[in-house]
């Protein structure tokens, strides 16, 4: 997920502070969005992994090892 489209509580993903109320109601769709997704994949009986791209920035060997995990199903 990309911080700033996604809301993470990182510095990636604060609200711009021009037309704060649109960006408000683009991230809280986004987020609706991303909650169907999720709901969706698991009625299908999917796993999912999100990875954010401050961590991927921050500690890219860690996520990978991460991701590796959750693929290998660990």
């Amino acid at each position: 997920h990309g911080c700033f489209w996604h809301s993470h509580s990182c510095r990636g993903g604060r609200v711009p502070s021009s037309n704060p109320d649109y960006w408000a109601e683009k991230f809280k769709g986004n987020g609706s969005r991303d909650r169907r997704a999720e709901a969706a994949l698991s009625a299908m009986g999917w796993f999912r992994l999100v990875l954010w791209e401050c961590e991927i920035a921050r500690d890219l060997p860690g996520t990978v090892s991460r991701a590796v995990e959750f693929l290998e199903g660990k």
